[in-house]
């Protein structure tokens, strides 16, 4: 929360910190983050809804959330209390460093969240994996509707009502045909080259 004394990423040291659920690629990079900074710290597996809760009820003083920018959970806590993002800009390129590929600096936006400014963080990149031999045309149908159609993706994992996905509306085809190491499928690739004419 805003009025928190934690100021960086080295005063959550000893803190009562949100890991994010068990098993969750929250709880794996935010354990990476912590032993690559040297910090330890009192460590809670809770969802992001229920981290928010907790950091807003005064249960825990900080919350790690590997999600999509703005997720649904923190933009609700923002709107009701003032809250504070850390930076984790010199955590990104230890990240980067140590463990080359799934992680990048990057930058969330003052527009993600009322009342936040604008802070340098960690980003991993989600890619939509599929079999070698799914036939070029699908794939090329699949990408296109990804990309062409990322406004009206839905989720009802957490919510029961159908709700566009705000993560949805960062897809993009600069962004899209960076998939780093894992090479496109070739009716991905065909989309992509065919975006150029």
């Amino acid at each position: 929360m805003a009025g928190s004394v934690i100021d960086e990423f080295r005063d959550l040291r000893g803190k009562r910190i949100s890991l994010g659920a068990r098993d969750s690629g929250t709880e794996f990079t935010a354990l990476r983050v912590l032993e690559l900074g040297l910090v330890e710290a009192d460590g809670r597996y809770l969802s992001q809804a229920e981290s928010a809760a907790a950091l807003r009820d005064g249960e825990i003083d900080a919350m790690f959330s590997l999600t999509g920018v703005p997720t649904p959970a923190i933009t609700e806590l923002a709107q009701r209390h003032a809250i504070r993002l850390i930076p984790l800009d010199g955590q990104a390129d230890k990240l980067f460093t140590t463990f080359p590929g799934p992680y990048t600096p990057a930058m969330i936006p003052a527009t993600a969240y009322a009342g936040v400014p604008a802070i340098r963080t960690i980003a991993v990149p989600n890619v939509l994996l599929v079999r070698n031999d799914l036939p070029d045309e699908l794939v090329h149908a699949i990408t296109g509707t990804v990309f062409t159609h990322a406004n009206t993706i839905t989720s009802t994992a957490d919510r029961d009502d159908g709700e566009a996905v705000p993560e949805a509306w960062q897809i993009n085809v600069r962004t899209g045909i960076s998939t780093a190491s894992i090479p496109l499928h070739p009716g991905a690739a065909a989309w992509f080259r065919d975006q150029k004419r």
